[in-house]
């Protein structure tokens, strides 16, 4: 099952919410079969704990706790992240 197809703009989203870094960051947590399509302003996200399956413009990518990846700027189609494994999923983009 997909959450997703957010229609708030990712800045209004972000807005007000900030990491110890000082960047303006979102996290977000999925339990196991929870997926969410990422906002295409998105650029980055890394995972804080658990494991992520990362999909877009055709390629499927693993990450574990404490891994990162860089998002297209201009993906076909806006990546989904989904929850592997029985842990929970937390993660952050910006």
């Amino acid at each position: 099952m997909i959450y997703g197809g957010l229609s708030v703009p990712i800045g209004e989203v972000f807005g007000g919410l900030a990491t110890d870094r000082g960047e303006r960051s979102l996290r977000l947590a999925l339990l196991h079969g929870e997926a969410i399509r990422v906002p295409k302003a998105a650029a980055r996200m890394r995972v804080l704990s658990g494991k992520a399956w990362v999909t877009f413009n055709g390629e499927d990518i693993l990450l574990g706790s404490g891994e990162g990846l860089a998002l297209p700027s201009k993906p076909r189609y806006a990546p989904v992240v989904s929850a592997v494994g029985e842990e929970p999923l937390f993660f952050e983009m910006d």
